[in-house]
């Protein structure tokens, strides 16, 4: 499985986040939390770098993000697109231990599947 976070991920505010979801939810938090944190994160720092909720001020001040935020390094590219690092997840009873690159991995791969 292909995914990019993990809350043991030194980025600020990883496992705080998944921490306060899951004690919240009382379910297993998700790079999809994440990702909604963290498009939440750069909207209000667009907001406030454009000191103004003019539209076109938001867009051009989200152009120019670049910092890491809870999901990683974040940097719009001229179309407006950011790219994360990603790594290799496997399903393995029921959780996904990250198995690649092994920089980042918390789990070994598991071949052939049991």
């Amino acid at each position: 499985v292909g995914g990019y976070w993990d809350p043991s991920f030194p980025y600020p505010g990883a496992k705080e986040l998944a921490v306060a979801f899951e004690t919240e939810t009382k379910l297993t938090s998700s790079q999809h939390i994440a990702d909604s944190y963290a498009a939440a994160q750069v909207l209000l720092d667009a907001i406030a770098a454009a000191a103004s909720l003019d539209p076109d001020k938001i867009n051009a001040a989200i152009a120019r993000t670049d910092k890491t935020y809870v999901v990683g390094p974040i940097k719009f590219d001229e179309n407006h697109t950011s790219k994360l690092p990603l790594v290799m997840l496997q399903w393995q009873s029921g959780k996904t231990p990250i198995v690649w690159p092994n920089d980042r991995a918390n789990g070994k791969v598991l071949f052939p599947m049991p």
